[in-house]
């Protein structure tokens, strides 16, 4: 997974785009040049704080500042165009505005610097006053005023405004409207984007617009010999103005006043509803819950009582009570003596809640995503202080799971349960009345039903290839400064080694590592053999050094279990991935790099096991950090040698189509069976990316993180371990960035591992860990341990008065020295009031070796 050859984070990786491909809906072409046409996702507004920027970084003297506006007032205009390189940005001021009398609006095209027309990429975002902007203001409203959400392109399908998240959309072009004729019909608006602000500006102070861009690989431009253009979002004709006399329809947006406070766990007493229909009641509001069912053939079925009978299957109906939640039973039995496939939905009107967390992401824009590792909604009745949730629970609903808000519900689906002859299938799922408002408060009640709050360590980097250019004090400094507990190899890359091997494309994922000879791409179209042994002696002596130099570090190494490069591997050929099209899947282009899927029973899945004991046998590490768990390019499995038993993909009239496959379903028992091995039976540690998408994976207990190529990823680790990944696309390796990065992941409920970057000082990653957790919040987490916060508020542990250790970071990630705070007890506790300055964040930590 890490790509960086030196500290600095800088390089660029040919896993840039793995993030991308891991969203649900990705339609990825790849023709001459890059193409990616992607679905649904969104992403959560992010923290002001992380993004307000600093006055060096804003473009001064180009805002036309003027006493009286004209009747079309323009209060930024920028004629020349602005190239904005990735994983950097631009800003600029504009005066104060009042919205009320007259829309304001920022227009502009833009495009990526490329020498002809292709497909598109999610890779710029919108930021006024600290606030990223989405296509969707609320959801029934659009900030997006020139043309549709959705273009039609004759080559490539749907080109949509932004990923219904906070990345947007651009087109490779060598120039502003070569891709107009590509539309059906053909259009001038594709790069063309006119953005309603009028509900963030600010009427009585200074204005910033700033504009991110992310997730361009130079390394694509290098393999496609691409010379007089850069990986650059290309910003044309910026202007931002005042349309006088014209109405917004955005209501201004009302900043929270985000402080943490000293409470007791939310308590809900809530009653079953009477009536055919399951329904609760809590704090005075009545909600009820509609189970629709397909019915082969065409048509559905509504759920009535405690059994329901159609002509191809019966459902009956346990529902258990338990302190914070409803958990209920659906046992589907198949009259039929073929395979069928049931559609479900269980769902609530949406009118009447707002916000509605699809998967965590409260985002007006937040419509629909896929999978178990949040399968869950939470709408917030308006004003009642009350709020319902649904969860998946099962594992094969989990990872079937899709979690929607729109067409007036929310609620959780599936779209191909298959129910085979004379078996009975359970499906489970959980029903949370809450008498709060608060997403977190379901959150920690779910993470105490689930009983995920045990110990994580940390800190984490993927820097073990660094010490091939460290010295020993460079070494100790990075550790130090970032509190590494853990480092571990990314993908072991040959040009890491340096020499002739600097100019190699690829590495070894996983299997291939202990084979005679491994594929290597050198460049487009050329491919090598090489001696994975010149890798190994590379990274012994990697782990070495570090041994030597931080021993206080734990040496973990990098396994993928379903990419191979093993010249040999033609005998796992009836493991290979498959897709929609039934072609055999490789991996990041080119053909060195095989997708296969490990099960308990083939041949790939047993040589794997054995080339872990080889890894553990071979080198000196104390665990093994294992990268996409769940699956690799696809969640979806479309050959005819393997099937999960449990899902069919439906035509239009709810018949089966064909068998298809979860990848994570397909693999689970060799799953379970590699946590086993190496936790137990050899006593390793592990570190996984992707959180658990099944229950059954909850046995095992690991930090596991989510990477954060989209920010609304990190409400996916909410249910197990609160872990983000740093976000090294959107935020830069210098120090503010980095201190951005952590505070963002504390705003959005979760703990930081660094990814590329490395702080230049001791900044609040360096005590973080260990923790273990007992509340999450947005801003603050409590862990048993020390508490870390973002925002100012009351801290404490109920029920305890310990001494405390407070360590509060400015901006820079810098200590500051001696920072007050106050303490008091009380009835509950011991309270601790820490009043923190803007960009600041902290961490208490109970003192040891005391109460």
């Amino acid at each position: 997974m890490n790509d960086g050859t030196d500290e600095t984070g800088s390089l660029w990786h040919n896993k840039a785009y793995k993030g991308i491909r891991q969203m649900k809906t990705v339609k990825s072409m790849c023709l001459a040049a890059l193409v990616l046409c992607l679905g649904a996702e969104v992403v959560a507004v992010a923290s002001e704080e992380a993004n307000e920027p600093k006055d060096g970084d804003v473009e001064k003297g180009r805002a036309i500042q003027t006493a009286a506006l004209p009747a079309a007032s323009v209060l930024l205009e920028e004629k020349a165009p602005v190239f904005v390189d990735t994983r950097d940005s631009r800003s600029w001021k504009f005066p104060a505005v009042d919205p009320r009398v007259g829309r304001v609006v920022v227009e502009f095209r833009n495009r990526i610097d490329y020498p002809r027309t292709a497909g598109w990429c999610p890779c710029w975002q919108i930021v006024v006053n600290g606030r990223i902007l989405t296509a969707s203001a609320s959801r029934s409203e659009t900030r997006l005023l020139n043309k549709p959400f959705v273009l039609r392109h004759s080559w490539y399908g749907d080109y949509k405004a932004d990923t219904r998240s906070d990345k947007w959309f651009a087109l490779y072009e060598p120039e502003v409207g070569a891709s107009d004729k590509c539309f059906v019909p053909a259009t001038s608006e594709a790069d063309r984007f006119v953005i309603d602000i009028s509900d963030v500006v600010k009427r009585d102070g200074e204005n910033v617009i700033r504009f991110n861009a992310s997730g361009l690989s130079k390394s694509f431009y290098d393999a496609h010999k691409v010379s007089g253009h850069r990986p650059a979002v290309v910003f044309h004709g910026l202007s931002v103005r005042q349309e006088m006399g014209v109405p917004t329809r955005l209501p201004p947006v009302v900043e929270p006043n985000v402080r943490a406070t000293f409470s007791p766990p939310v308590v809900t007493k809530f009653n079953i509803a009477p009536g055919e229909v399951l329904a609760v009641e809590v704090g005075g509001s009545h909600f009820s819950v509609a189970s629709r069912f397909s019915v082969p053939g065409g048509g559905e079925a509504e759920m009535r009582g405690d059994k329901l009978e159609t002509p191809f299957y019966s459902v009956s109906r346990r529902v258990e009570r338990f302190a914070t939640h409803l958990t209920v039973y659906d046992t589907f039995l198949s009259k039929t003596n073929e395979l069928i496939g049931v559609k479900i939905r269980h769902e609530v009107a949406s009118e009447g809640f707002d916000p509605v967390y699809v998967a965590g992401d409260a985002s007006p824009c937040a419509e629909e995503f896929a999978g178990g590792r949040n399968p869950s909604v939470f709408g917030v009745r308006t004003g009642r202080g009350v709020s319902l949730a649904l969860l998946a629970e099962d594992d094969v609903f989990r990872v079937q799971n899709i979690q929607y808000c729109k067409g007036g519900f929310f609620g959780i689906r599936t779209d191909g349960l298959a129910l085979k002859t004379g078996e009975p299938r359970t499906v489970e799922w959980s029903v949370y009345p809450m008498a709060s408002e608060d997403y977190y408060d379901f959150v920690n009640a779910v993470r105490r039903d689930w009983d995920v709050n045990f110990p994580i360590i940390g800190s984490f980097n993927l820097s073990m290839n660094c010490y091939r250019i460290w010295t020993p004090e460079k070494a100790d400094r990075a550790s130090r400064n970032m509190g590494l507990g853990v480092n571990t190899f990314g993908c072991h890359f040959w040009r890491h080694i340096g020499g002739k091997y600097a100019n190699y494309k690829d590495c070894i994922w996983g299997m291939g590592k202990n084979s005679p000879k491994v594929r290597v791409r050198i460049s487009q179209g050329e491919n090598v053999l090489e001696d994975p042994e010149i890798m190994n002696v590379f990274e012994r002596e990697c782990i070495a050094k570090c041994r030597a130099w931080t021993p206080h570090v734990k040496v973990f190494t990098y396994l993928h279990d379903q990419i191979s490069v093993d010249a040999g591997d033609e005998k796992y050929e009836d493991a290979r991935m498959v897709n929609a099209k039934g072609r055999k899947m490789f991996y990041n282009g080119g053909e060195t790099q095989k997708i296969f899927v490990p099960t308990a029973d083939n041949l790939y899945g047993r040589d794997f096991m054995k080339l872990t004991d080889w890894y553990l046998d071979t080198f000196d590490v104390d665990g093994i950090y294992l990268d996409e768990i769940n699956h690799c390019n696809s969640r979806l499995y479309y050959g005819d040698s393997l099937w999960d038993g449990a899902s069919v993909e439906l035509d239009e009239h709810n018949n089966v189509r064909r068998k298809v496959s979860y990848v994570c379903l397909l693999k689970l028992d060799f799953t379970l069976g590699l946590f086993d091995h190496v936790l137990n039976k050899r006593g390793k540690l592990l570190i996984g990316n992707f959180s658990p998408e099944t229950r059954s994976e909850r046995q095992f207990r690991f930090p596991r993180f989510e990477e954060t190529y989209s920010h609304r990823w990190i409400a996916l680790s909410h249910l197990y371990t609160p872990i983000q990944l740093g976000d090294m696309l959107t935020f830069k390796n210098n120090p503010s960035d980095m201190a951005a990065d952590q505070r963002t992941a504390l705003m959005r409920g979760a703990l930081y591992y660094h990814y590329l970057g490395h702080t230049g000082c001791p900044s609040l990653s360096s005590k973080m860990f260990p923790f273990t957790p007992i509340e999450l919040h947005g801003g603050w987490l409590v862990g048993q341990e020390r508490i870390l916060t973002a925002v100012s508020g009351d801290f404490g542990w109920r029920g305890e008065k310990p001494d405390v250790d407070v360590f509060v970071f400015d901006e820079l990630g810098r200590e500051v020295p001696s920072y007050p705070f106050s303490s008091k007890d009380t009835e509950v506790g011991r309270v601790f009031t820490l009043e923190l300055k803007p960009d600041h964040c902290a961490a208490i930590i109970k003192s040891p070796n005391k109460d």
